[in-house]
């Protein structure tokens, strides 16, 4: 029993501790053309969630290569599974949808959870780093994920609605030609 424990909790140091190396060195990305339907249903593979949430996927087939570096971004979109995920304490469903900007320039991938919200007077510290309000979170989930993001010239965006849940979109250019 106390061996399960103290490999849970070196588990959980080793995250904090690559968290910080996430957020503290920058690494140039290392580009490579990228699906972003096959990089979301592989997160998704390895995502570890309760049975009381509901996983639904809405990915448009066709969707024009990006060019990123496969490890940060799926960091980044793993963050943004895990917070969706957390939640739901009570269960609900995660949806993560694919698409292109209407005018085409930019791929997407949105995660959206069914959660309480995030109440109005925290969503403009959502990228604060160390800011959260999880009693076992640290607060650089979010900060990391659009530091990622952001090296690949796209955006992250948060829009939430209490008890109506969130929606994280992120915006990639896609692969030049």
């Amino acid at each position: 029993r106390h061996l399960n424990l103290m490999e849970r909790e070196v588990g959980v140091a080793s995250a904090v501790v690559a968290d910080l190396m996430d957020f503290v060195i920058v690494k140039e990305p290392a580009r490579r053309p990228l699906d972003v339907n096959q990089l979301a249903g592989d997160v998704l593979s390895e995502l570890a969630y309760p049975d009381a949430i509901k996983i639904v996927t809405a990915l448009k087939p066709g969707l024009p290569l990006i060019e990123a570096d496969p490890a940060q971004i799926a960091r980044a979109l793993e963050k943004l599974l895990v917070n969706a995920v957390e939640a739901m304490t009570a269960g609900g469903r995660l949806t993560v949808r694919t698409g292109l900007g209407d005018d085409g320039q930019m791929v997407w991938i949105a995660v959206s959870d069914t959660g309480p919200g995030i109440p109005v007077e925290d969503q403009a510290r959502l990228f604060d780093p160390l800011f959260t309000t999880k009693p076992q979170g640290f607060g650089l989930g979010l900060p990391i994920a659009r530091s990622f993001v952001e090296r690949h010239g796209g955006r992250l965006e948060v829009r939430s609605s209490p008890e109506k849940g969130t929606t994280c979109t992120v915006t990639l250019p896609p692969r030049s030609r």
